[in-house]
């Protein structure tokens, strides 16, 4: 029993981490691919350890509660601290019109498709390659499916994320296709 709570204190102190990670990646607004990645990293973490002391239904529930409730709680606590400011004027709240170009438009579709189904492929090669681990490693099927099914759309959407608000190109499209062909060429070796 004392295990158990150690476990999950080291679960929730994780997520405490990774929502300021990724709470300071949004203050941050550039320059913040680390906090990004190491923000999700550390939230799908905490959620793995909940999974091992309950269960993997009832344990990644309860990892994916206590993420949202400490979420709410920093959301809470930072809006009951804001000062209320004076409203812009409209013209200093409308951007400029943008012109398109042929290269903005292919940027554009090529970053939706990062976001999208790219993202999402890179996600299940991640969440396969985890599976395959977790099955080496001994983990029983059921708890090692559910954990990897629900870290499923966490991969994706921290790989979304990262690619909407990374603004060199370069960069996101190495991240998201890295994150995809790494555990993709695991697989291939493993196989």
């Amino acid at each position: 029993m004392e295990q158990v709570i150690l476990i999950r204190g080291l679960a929730f102190l994780i997520a405490a981490c990774g929502i300021y990670l990724l709470h300071a990646a949004w203050r941050a607004r550039t320059a913040n691919s680390l906090r990004l990645v190491g923000g999700w990293g550390l939230l799908c973490g905490a959620t793995i350890l909940w999974a091992m002391t309950s269960g993997a239904d009832k344990g990644t529930a309860l990892g994916i509660t206590v993420v949202i409730a400490a979420v709410l709680v920093v959301l809470v606590r930072q809006a009951l601290s804001a000062d209320e400011r004076e409203p812009r004027p409209l013209s200093a709240r409308t951007a400029e019109p943008e012109t398109l170009t042929g290269l903005t438009i292919v940027r554009r579709i090529w970053v939706s498709l990062l976001i999208g189904p790219i993202g999402g492929i890179a996600a299940l090669t991640v969440c396969v390659a985890g599976f395959a681990i977790f099955k080496q490693l001994g983990v029983e099927h059921t708890i090692n499916l559910t954990v990897v099914s629900l870290a499923f759309p966490f991969v994706w959407a921290g790989l979304a994320v990262f690619s909407g608000f990374e603004p060199r190109l370069l960069r996101k499209s190495a991240a998201v296709i890295g994150t995809g062909l790494l555990p993709f060429t695991y697989l291939l070796s493993a196989g």
